[in-house]
């Protein structure tokens, strides 16, 4: 097989934002925060979402052939959608996500809900916060939303073989704590 040339990496072209979508920053600004203009055609979504790595580094990049396009998140590598009363959940790229594969939940100071997945670390959808947290319980079964209202600033033990926790973090934390970099480059 011919090699191929070296092939510079991309920054500053592509973002994954709160709700994900796949955003593209003609431009090449995304660095700096802009909002970028979303793909709206599905195959180019589903082809990013099927090539879309990371480097071992926390970076997170699109594959797209020998160049990697390096993408800056607005708030974590996935955007997680909850699929069915059991905890189970899709990815922004279609990922399938199950209760088991969840290493750790963390709520931030905004009250946006994290979870450290067998894919990597994610960001519940805005819509399925209240849902996902009326669902867990602590390890003595009290319902999670109940502990929260009672103590918002203390870390639950949810389970305890293997351990389980949730934990509150202020939200500029969870990129060192979860293990990725929002904006490479």
């Amino acid at each position: 097989m011919t090699r191929w040339p070296k092939v510079p990496e991309v920054y500053g072209w592509l973002s994954l934002n709160q709700a994900g979508e796949w955003r593209l920053h003609p431009l090449g600004d995304a660095h700096t925060g802009s909002r970028g203009e979303p793909i709206g055609n599905q195959q180019i979504r589903d082809f990013i979402g099927r090539n879309y790595l990371s480097d071992g580094a926390g970076r997170w990049f699109f594959q797209n052939g020998p160049q990697r396009v390096f993408v800056r998140l607005d708030a974590a590598p996935f955007i997680l959608q909850l699929y069915s009363n059991d905890l189970q959940f899709f990815t922004h790229n279609g990922l399938s996500i199950e209760a088991a594969d969840i290493k750790g939940w963390w709520l931030d100071d905004a009250g946006r809900l994290y979870a450290q997945t067998a894919v990597g670390p994610g960001l519940v959808a805005g819509r399925d916060v209240q849902a996902v947290l009326e669902q867990l319980r602590d390890a003595n079964g009290i319902v999670l939303i109940e502990r929260l209202q009672e103590s918002p600033d203390t870390d639950i033990l949810l389970r305890k073989q293997p351990e389980l926790w949730l934990r509150n973090v202020p939200s500029d934390r969870l990129p060192d704590l979860l293990g990725f970099i929002k904006s490479p480059g």
